[in-house]
């Protein structure tokens, strides 16, 4: 191996480090040789799954290699990032650094009001405003040199920080919370102004199960793949239509000059014992006009079905279990399966495609079983 030219070792050492950092850190430990080629991809993709103190030695690490080697630092190029419900209060501590309840004295900041600056600098988030800081500031300190991002924010966690640009970013995967605009701080502004937050953009996939538009072509005009994931009864049609420019929708222009596939995905029916029926009557009234609204779409458009193995409780609410495990778990195979190369989530059928199927017939049963007949 020490034969072996140092770009060629660094090329197949890159594509062997798609799993979220593990692989990385396994080739430091090899020997010094190996050590010293693959040091460049020490965060080549890196896998956060919300723990305090995971998030705080990243960026502790992450900030002393900038520190020593300035530009010639490792960049995150791949970051899964997905953040917990965390026991922490905007005033009290509940859950310290290392693991004290209420102030206990297991936590040195307990013991000593002014805590040496090394502690306080490594010591993981004590209140929920603190935990949103770390990850505004891991997002905004990665952001430069990043290429794809999975953001799955608990659904209460506090919005992070407006205006963070990424100009290298490709792939994006966002859950309901990173996109919700009304607290108007968070990964996009409400208003379709400023800088363009991701200008190479090229695939989106949304799992909130509805888009602003207007403001997604702004901030990402080179979009050439769409998917909304999570589909359901309480859908705007024209959320969706808008995308791939339906003239009923009112958007007289593309939206999205580059657009080539727009991918939806429904959530299972709800009960048709649940509301009298009227939200099972709601849900085919969506899925209807969704598959029907494709005959004027100017690019390919997918309506695929509901995800097997999970009911609307959990689309709806994901921190109720079931059988397939964590419900970040897929949204984790994905991204991984698309940095070795794989299709992830972007994998289409003909058959879930309107144009497979007549003008006239209705929407297949894989949608809804009793759309058959509709």
């Amino acid at each position: 191996m020490e034969k072996l030219a140092f770009e060629l070792l660094t090329s197949i050492f890159e594509l062997a480090c798609t799993d979220g950092g593990y692989t990385a850190c396994s080739l430091s430990r090899v020997c010094k040789h190996v050590r010293e080629v693959s040091y460049p991809l020490r965060f080549h993709t890196v896998a956060l799954f919300g723990a305090q103190d995971q998030m705080k030695k990243f960026l502790v690490q992450l900030e002393d290699e900038r520190a020593f080697l300035g530009p010639n630092a490792p960049q995150v190029r791949h970051l899964f990032f997905h953040t917990q419900n965390i026991e922490l209060d905007d005033d009290i501590v509940e859950r310290g650094a290392f693991g004290a309840i209420d102030g206990e004295e297991d936590d040195p900041r307990a013991r000593n009001p002014e805590p040496e600056p090394e502690v306080e600098r490594t010591a993981p988030p004590r209140t929920r405003a603190e935990y949103a800081t770390l990850v505004s500031t891991i997002l905004r300190a990665v952001a430069p040199a990043l290429e794809t991002l999975v953001f799955l924010p608990y659904f209460y966690a506090p919005p992070v920080e407006a205006g963070i640009v990424f100009p290298a970013l490709r792939e994006l995967t966002l859950d309901e919370p990173a996109v919700d605009l009304a607290d108007g701080a968070d990964l996009l502004d409400a208003a379709a102004t400023g800088t363009p937050r991701y200008p190479v953009l090229s695939r989106l996939h949304l799992l909130a199960g509805s888009m602003g538009v207007d403001t997604w072509a702004y901030h990402a005009p080179e979009l050439t793949h769409i998917r909304v994931s999570g589909v359901h009864y309480r859908t705007r049609l024209t959320d969706l239509t808008s995308i791939y420019g339906d003239p009923e929708s009112g958007y007289a222009v593309r939206a999205f000059k580059r657009l080539q596939t727009a991918i939806f995905q429904v959530t299972p029916p709800p009960s048709q014992d649940y509301c009298g029926g009227v939200t099972y009557r709601w849900y085919e009234s969506v899925v209807y006009a969704l598959w029907e609204s494709q005959v004027v779409a100017y690019v390919s458009v997918y309506i695929l079905p509901p995800p097997k193995g999970k009911t609307l409780d959990n689309l709806l609410d994901k921190y109720l279990p079931f059988e397939g495990g964590p419900w970040y778990r897929e949204h984790l195979e994905e991204w991984k399966d698309r940095l070795k190369g794989g299709v992830g989530c972007w994998d289409t059928l003909e058959e879930y495609a309107r144009a497979a199927y007549g003008s006239e017939e209705p929407p297949p049963s894989y949608l809804a079983p009793c759309l058959e007949s509709a």
